[in-house]
């Protein structure tokens, strides 16, 4: 329709968190954010966790086997930030990437626009 707003099926946002360590309190943050301020519709997830502990695994897990998390990639040890990142950009199909580390949070509902 001419005029009209076309709204797209498929996000065009991939939101990338990167955990480490146990810290099961900022995963618990970053996730529970995300969740409470951007509509899941609009966006897919990638989750790295680099050398977590058994209950930030645990934590991860669950929002995985929920649907919240669409990716999530796990190493014993820790590769680092930048080896990470790239495992967790092979995952990312859609125009734009959110980058979180685990210390990191949205505190608006605008933040992802209309």
């Amino acid at each position: 329709m001419p005029g009209g707003n076309v709204i797209s099926k498929e996000p065009e946002i991939t939101i990338c968190v990167l955990t480490f360590g146990e810290h099961p309190a900022l995963a618990r943050q970053v996730l529970g954010s995300i969740q409470a301020h951007c509509p899941r519709s609009r966006y897919r997830m990638v989750v790295g966790a680099n050398a977590v502990g058994d209950a930030t695994a645990r934590l991860l897990r669950e929002y995985h086997q929920a649907g919240h998390i669409d990716h999530l990639i796990s190493s014993p040890t820790n590769l680092n930030k930048c080896p990470m990142m790239r495992l967790m950009f092979e995952r990312v199909d859609t125009e734009f990437i959110w980058w979180f580390d685990d210390d990191s949070y949205i505190t608006s509902s605008s933040a992802l626009g209309k």
